[in-house]
């Protein structure tokens, strides 16, 4: 099911990490604006179930994204 909150290459990613069977969930304002919350989000917040599965790295390529390591771990697309 496709939620309005997310933009074409956020789902774009989520479909990429689903077809790698990586675990992950959708979770803070992301995950309460796609069960119809009314939130202002700019933004798409994941839990990894590990950040060592190498199927995220390859997700990423796939979509042009990029991990980077900071003080919070952010995604760009």
């Amino acid at each position: 099911m496709a939620a309005p909150s997310l933009n074409q290459s956020e789902l774009r990613l989520l479909r990429a990490l689903s077809r790698r069977k990586v675990r992950f969930m959708v979770v803070g304002l992301s995950a309460a604006a796609m069960q119809g919350a009314p939130v202002v989000t700019q933004d798409v917040d994941l839990w990894f179930e590990d950040l060592n599965d190498t199927h995220i790295r390859e997700a990423l390529r796939e979509v042009g994204a990029a991990y980077v390591k900071g003080s919070v771990l952010d995604i760009h697309i």
